[in-house]
């Protein structure tokens, strides 16, 4: 598995040039090569996955098991145990993404950042929306995600989206 996130790669390079920082705190719907990535980069990440094989295979990875939450169905209600504007960056790139948006805004720093991966997809156009209504900035990046796929099994299109989402205090 490589430690590194399964995102265009001009997300990735934007992410580390611009945005991470070693203080950071990050949450993150749905697992893989991103976690990896986060736990090398920043002070503490939280993930929760639905899938239990995917969420071992990571984790022996990762070599720590106090990172990942498997949580077998719906997520989104998770970040909910944290407190308000506690965390500095949040991806969304799992399941539910329109609740895991909804659930995932108060959550967020002033100024801190959700990611929403697949941006491109109709079926996000609610979350993508609802973003857009509590974000000072947007910044998008289009294209492939290289030719590897988390499980390493086939190359990606050459579509994909991914946009992040600074919030703002009025939210």
């Amino acid at each position: 598995m490589r430690r590194e996130p399964w995102l265009v790669p001009k997300a990735i390079s934007f992410l580390e040039r611009e945005l991470v920082t070693p203080e950071w705190v990050v949450f993150e719907f749905g697992c893989g090569g991103s976690t990896l990535w986060y736990s090398d980069r920043v002070r503490n990440v939280h993930s929760v996955e639905h899938d239990g094989a995917w969420k071992k295979a990571v984790e022996e990875h990762l070599g720590r098991t106090d990172v990942i939450e498997l949580v077998p169905r719906v997520y989104a209600h998770v970040v909910g145990r944290f407190p308000d504007k506690h965390f500095d960056f949040i991806a969304v790139d799992g399941r539910d993404r329109h609740e895991c948006v909804k659930a995932a805004i108060p959550k967020v720093k002033d100024g801190g950042w959700i990611m929403l991966d697949n941006s491109e997809r109709s079926k996000y156009d609610r979350a993508r929306r609802m973003l857009h209504k509590v974000s000072v900035e947007q910044v998008g990046f289009w294209g492939g995600k290289g030719t590897h796929s988390p499980s390493g099994s086939k190359p990606a299109p050459n579509n994909w989206g991914t946009s992040f989402y600074r919030i703002g205090e009025d939210r």
